[in-house]
């Protein structure tokens, strides 16, 4: 639990800096043309917090000798990701991309609870 918070506060702290600053940053190390990736940027960064505090989770699920519910959560969160990319693309274009991004470690994440919450529920 302390890994993935520090994981997750110190991404928070990072996306949170990166909201606030990435655009400008972007034009002077990359240049003004790298400007318009700014809002994907901050979608995938977003997306990299929510796997940055769950990095535990798949080998806590291994551990107690649970694959089938790590391959499955991997399965329904990239079935929905493929899903929402082309509609988030078709109403908010590349930033769309940056947001299926976030659906997919959210709905992995929320699989992999529930489906964790059931199984404890079967053996208790």
């Amino acid at each position: 639990r302390r890994s993935a918070a520090l994981a997750g506060s110190a991404g928070l702290i990072f996306w949170v800096l990166l909201s606030w600053l990435g655009e400008h940053a972007l034009g002077i190390i990359f240049g003004v043309q790298f400007v318009e990736a700014y809002e994907v940027m901050v979608w995938y960064a977003l997306g990299a917090v929510v796997s940055a505090a769950a990095f535990p989770v798949t080998p806590l699920i291994l551990a107690a000798g649970l694959p089938r519910l790590s391959l499955a959560a991997i399965v329904v969160a990239t079935t929905i990701y493929l899903a929402s990319l082309p509609l988030l693309m078709s109403h908010f274009e590349l930033a769309g991309a940056g947001m299926a991004n976030v659906i997919l470690y959210l709905s992995w994440l929320a699989f992999v609870g529930l489906g964790g919450l059931l199984l404890r529920s079967r053996v208790a």
